[in-house]
């Protein structure tokens, strides 16, 4: 009997030791603990390569962005240039309406003193004449309504054809104008292009 509970107590201490072995994680080896460090090395190596990719597109990204500023600068200074340049050209022709205007004005002024007095000189020519010329006056010395309407009309047609003239000098003078403006305009834009 004795010997028959040594044995089972036996068996009971091995099969509890064989259960805690088990239960134990099995050690490390030397291999093992390489492919390990290996596998971590490994997804450094990745992360770090990873990061450098990233790093590299922000640095192609910045000098694309640094090109087109500089690009965007050089366009900036060349529209400053155009502007420049249109804002002398309306000032130069600006002054050339102004000198037109003025001459125009003088030449009308002008003209329209010189059809007054030869306006003034044929009514006081004609007047001049019928009262020189008794054979044409009345008894009472007044000259005939005849010439009065004479008078009349050649004041309308010098007036008419004052308003003419004045007329066609600023017409001329808008058309030339209108003119140079546009070849100063398609001058600039030619030299830009």
């Amino acid at each position: 009997m004795q010997s028959e509970a040594e044995a089972r107590l036996r068996s009971l201490l091995g099969r509890r030791q064989t259960v805690r072995a088990a239960e134990e994680p099995l050690p490390i080896t030397p291999g093992a603990a390489l492919a390990e460090e290996q596998q971590r090395c490994a997804l450094i190596l990745a992360r770090l390569e990873a990061e450098e990719a990233a790093a590299r597109r922000l640095v192609r990204m910045n000098e694309q962005l640094r090109a087109q500023l500089v690009a965007e600068r050089r366009r900036t200074r060349s529209a400053e240039r155009c502007c420049d340049e249109l804002s002398r050209d309306l000032r130069r022709c600006v002054q050339v309406e102004e000198a037109k205007h003025a001459a125009s004005t003088a030449l009308m002024n002008q003209f329209e003193r010189e059809m007054k007095h030869t306006i003034t000189a044929t009514a006081e020519g004609r007047t001049g004449a019928g009262r020189t010329s008794k054979g044409r006056r009345g008894s009472d010395g007044i000259a005939p309504k005849r010439q009065s309407g004479r008078d009349q009309s050649s004041i309308e047609t010098a007036a008419a054809a004052e308003a003419a003239v004045r007329e066609s000098l600023l017409r001329a003078a808008l058309e030339e104008a209108e003119r140079d403006l546009e070849d100063s305009l398609s001058g600039r834009a030619s030299g830009n292009a």
